[in-house]
């Protein structure tokens, strides 16, 4: 059991609320990407433990960086078909006037 859930049930034997954890918004504000490049891994003397959490950083960045270019590509996606549908409402205005 991990020191926090015996401090929590400690906490809780006497009756008392444990304080509330902090969470970051996003991991990427707590991770530094020159203190952990991958290579450390193979070149440093690393526990199983730290690796473990060092690469569930990393993919954890990778996916909320993934999600925001998503987001992004989703926003130019549409902009680009109202562009499109205004180009073609331009074009059909303009051959209703060249037909008539």
């Amino acid at each position: 059991m991990s020191n926090f859930l015996q401090e929590v049930k400690v906490l809780e034997f006497f009756g008392k609320k444990p304080k509330p954890q902090m969470r970051a918004a996003d991991v990427r504000d707590l991770y530094n990407a020159s203190l952990f490049n991958g290579l450390t891994l193979v070149e440093g003397n690393a526990t199983a433990e730290g690796t473990l959490t060092n690469l569930l950083i990393q993919g954890e960045c990778a996916r909320l960086t993934l999600v925001d270019l998503l987001e992004e590509t989703r926003a130019l996606h549409e902009t680009q078909k109202a562009l499109l549908e205004e180009m073609r409402a331009a074009r059909l205005a303009n051959d209703s006037r060249n037909a008539a």
